[in-house]
């Protein structure tokens, strides 16, 4: 994988239901393409995110929703 990560690691993380006493990512999220739990979809996030935010690479948009959540609620989140 790109920069030396671990897309097994990163499923497993992904599917736990707590991570550090929050909800894990599989709680809000699928990665089901269409298919909406309370923060969107993932399905295509890698192409997405790097042109949802002028300026801001994927890496660095999906790094900063992981490590602060609140920071851009993409369209489709249910959270008011």
């Amino acid at each position: 994988a790109a920069n030396g990560g671990n897309p097994a690691n990163g499923k497993t993380l992904f599917s736990q239901a707590v991570l550090e006493g929050n909800a894990g990512c599989a709680t809000c999220h699928t990665t089901e393409a269409g298919k909406v739990l309370v923060g969107p979809s993932l399905a295509g996030i890698a192409t997405r995110a790097g042109t949802t935010i002028p300026g801001t690479s994927a890496e660095d948009y999906i790094h900063q929703s992981i490590v602060d959540t609140n920071a851009h609620l993409a369209t489709g989140c249910t959270l008011s």
